[in-house]
């Protein structure tokens, strides 16, 4: 930045005179201490000649991942009407994901312990009762590459009032507008939880009918840790000085986020289930299955009363314990899963089959989302968001601000909160089939699959602002609330559909063939598809965000299929015994071919953009197609540029664009994996098997771009803003591995 002879230079100025620092040089006494100690975190270029443009460090570092498990199980034959099986199961998978910069990656622990036992009783030769039992232990945690140890590197930087917690003592995230992010991940998260489980099952078999009635009950424990963000997380976005490296070294971010306060909470829930269902024989070629089931999940609280809530009515925090007693949310009674289905031969023969099904089905939401809108809250945790606007009122030297506990809460605090009458998300779903069975060996399948989710799970701000295209008006006097901050809502307000059709072929094995292959051509339409979703609701409403689902995959071809090579002892070609044999006879191929279209993703924009709240994205303006094939199809000749970025343009500061959501198509699968297997049988006793396993045959380059699906977006990019790499390929599944592995059996 300090070459004005280059033109890459960009004129950096001085947010208090409004004009740039004499020889584009910022004084020495001016560099933030943050900006001095941060810079040994930033890791050097060492690719600026090898690269695409915008790209200059090439780094390839090693995932570290074990993975352990044991089983045992015993079956016991008590008698000639009871029996019985007992099973245990262990597993360990220490996992550490690495990163480009220091700090950046993630460790990953994830253990487990399953114990389950079942009791199968014969009544009568009509009568059958099945009763099962289960205990499991699940442990997972994510944390930053550098967090848990002695080190506070929030402190070292000099950032005040942060966490204590030393599992949130990471680097601190910074976002550069125009370049990679750099530092720690923004949380520390986690769970342990216990589930006990009963269940009976009791069946009748009388005539026509098969009769079925049996019920469930799970208590669940669940300790969470949920430190999000638990290291600052801080946003240049060039708004001051013309750039962000330029508002990094003077130490005024356009936003910061921190944490302080305990993110733990222990949490209990209870399911109940019954269900009824009856397989009736209806006519010889006629089933009628009918069926009909009811649950109901307590609502969760935690055991120690460290719950508060925001209430819409009042505009206050209210406080387990002392405003409410139990859990805050109400209880839901009304969860009946109604199923219809039949299979029909129509022709009288049993070569045509046509089946159809329709069932509603309550989604389980996960103990984590549960929690969030309960537990995220004052006194417990404090999560300030603050923000800079049109000039820089935030500095390193001053975040982050003490909080008093027992004044009013700040409008810089981020709440939770849920919707205390919301009812739990649930999805009817429908199928039609056709089966025709040929050759003997053949079968076709014609099928369509539908499906609605209604009520999804999702994340809103539900406090925005308006939005104020100058810049100057304060964001809080721009709220719907203005003596409030951000408000995280965890709601119930997602819908979407599925709608797909799927072309089988089936071979059995027969003549050293099978043949299992399956096309779907399907549509997944929603307004809201990960449970965190950052989207302009509710300023423009559900409706807006309504385009392709995240997991929208139009197209899926599979293949799987096995080849007994005709070759060796009792086959075609040499059918000879001995060594020839020994060596070249007896192979098996078989392999998995997929053929797969890339899922959508959209396009967002860097830093605080629309200044309207936490947890709103801003879009940029769409112009023409993004997707457009002289791009994809010619990736190696176009310095690895996917798509048309020029079809993406910046509106306006404060001002949102017209893209709509996944507006981008990401790249596809073309993959073949295959195996070749020998099974050589030394004596009636001892036998030696060899695998040779090819992954990704052929060597193809299956690229890789976008965000991942975080729940965020791809971060729009033009030379010197935004996303450094943007419309450019970063990175490719694994190329060709070849495993060889040999088992020694007796």
């Amino acid at each position: 930045m300090s070459n004005p002879q280059s033109k890459k230079c960009k004129n950096i100025v001085d947010p208090t005179t409004k004009v740039p620092f004499p020889g584009n040089i910022i004084p020495a006494d001016r560099i933030s201490n943050f900006a001095l100690k941060f810079a040994q975190f930033v890791p050097p270029a060492n690719a600026l000649d090898r690269l695409s443009p915008g790209v200059n460090r090439l780094a390839n570092p090693s995932i570290v991942s074990d993975w352990n498990q044991w089983s045992a199980r015993a079956d016991h034959n008590i008698s000639s009407r009871d029996s019985a099986f007992y099973r245990f199961i262990w597993v360990s998978e220490p996992f550490f994901q690495p990163a480009i910069n220091p700090g950046g990656g993630s460790n990953n622990p994830l253990a487990g312990q399953n114990f389950s036992a079942g009791w199968t009783h014969i009544l009568s030769p009509e009568l059958v009762n099945t009763f099962h039992a289960g205990w499991n232990k699940g442990t997972w945690q994510q944390t930053a590459e550098f967090a848990g140890g002695k080190v506070n590197y929030p402190q070292l930087l000099g950032l005040q009032n942060t966490s204590a917690n030393p599992l949130d003592w990471q680097i601190p995230g910074v976002s550069l507008v125009g370049y990679s992010a750099l530092g720690g991940p923004a949380f520390a998260l986690g769970d342990n939880d216990q589930n006990i489980q009963f269940n009976n099952t009791l069946i009748y078999h009388h005539k026509k009918h098969n009769l079925r009635f049996g019920g469930e009950y799970r208590y669940i424990k669940y300790f969470d840790l949920s430190d999000s963000p638990g290291s600052p997380q801080l946003t240049f976005g060039g708004n001051f000085t013309g750039s962000s490296l330029g508002d990094l070294l003077l130490g005024i971010p356009s936003s910061a986020s921190g944490f302080q306060g305990v993110g733990t909470s222990n949490w209990r829930q209870n399911l109940y289930a019954v269900y009824a269902s009856d397989s009736y024989n209806v006519l010889a070629n006629f089933t009628l299955n009918i069926g009909i089931g009811w649950e109901y999940k307590s609502p969760i609280r935690e055991i120690n009363n460290e719950m508060a809530i925001f209430d819409f009515q009042t505009l206050k925090l209210l406080l387990a314990g002392k405003d409410f007693h139990g859990s805050p949310v109400d209880p839901f009674y009304g969860g009946y899963k109604p199923q219809l289905g039949f299979a029909w031969r129509p022709f009288g023969a049993n070569q045509t089959v046509i089946r159809s099904g329709f069932g509603i089905y309550y989604e389980s939401e996960k103990s984590n989302d549960l929690t969030q809108g309960i537990s995220q809250n004052p006194p417990f945790i404090f999560k300030p968001n603050l923000t800079a606007g049109s000039i820089p009122t935030l500095s390193t030297n001053t975040l982050f601000p003490p909080i008093d506990i027992t004044a009013p809460i700040p409008t810089s605090l981020e709440l939770s909160t849920r919707l205390k009458h919301e009812k739990p998300p649930y999805a009817p779903e429908w199928n039609f089939t056709i089966e025709r069975q040929f050759a003997k060996d053949w079968l076709v399948q014609v099928a369509y699959q539908g499906a609605s989710l209604i009520r999804g799970g999702t994340y809103e701000q539900g406090n925005p602002a308006r939005y104020d295209p100058t810049g100057t008006i304060p964001i809080q006097a721009r709220r719907l609330y203005p003596a409030i901050g951000d408000i995280k809502v965890a709601t119930t307000g997602g819908h979407g559909y599925y709608h797909g059709g799927t072309l089988s072929g089936k071979k059995r094995f027969s003549n050293g063939f099978s043949l299992d292959a399956h096309y779907t051509l399907a549509r997944s339409i929603d307004d809201s598809t990960n449970e965190i979703d950052n989207t302009d609701f509710p300023l423009i409403g559900r409706k807006g965000d309504r385009g392709p689902s995240d997991i929208d995959i139009r197209h899926m071809f599979v293949a799987s299929y096995i080849y007994e090579l005709p070759i060796g002892n009792g086959r075609r070609f040499l059918n000879a015994d001995g060594i020839v044999n020994a060596l070249v006879g007896g192979w098996q191929l078989s392999g998995i071919t997929s053929f797969i279209s890339g899922a959508p993703d959209k396009v967002v924009l860097p830093g605080n953009w629309l200044n309207i709240g936490s947890r709103i994205s801003a879009r940029p303006n769409c112009v023409a197609d993004p997707n457009n094939s002289s791009f994809s199809d010619n990736v190696r000749n176009n310095g690895l540029l996917y798509f048309n970025t020029a079809a993406l343009q910046l509106p306006p500061l404060f001002t949102p664009g017209n893209c709509g959501r996944n507006v981008l198509r990401s790249p596809g699968i073309n993959n073949w994996d295959m195996s070749f297997h020998k099974q050589n049988r030394i004596n009636e006793r001892l036998s030696l098997q060899t695998r040779i396993e090819l992954f990704n045959v052929w060597n193809h380059a299956q690229w890789q771009i976008f965000s991942s699906r975080s729940g965020g977006g791809y971060t729009y990019g033009q030379p010197g803003f935004g996303n450094a790499s943007f419309g450019h390929i970063t990175a490719a599944r694994d190329p060709r591995v070849i495993q060889l592995a040999m088992k020694f059996m007796f």
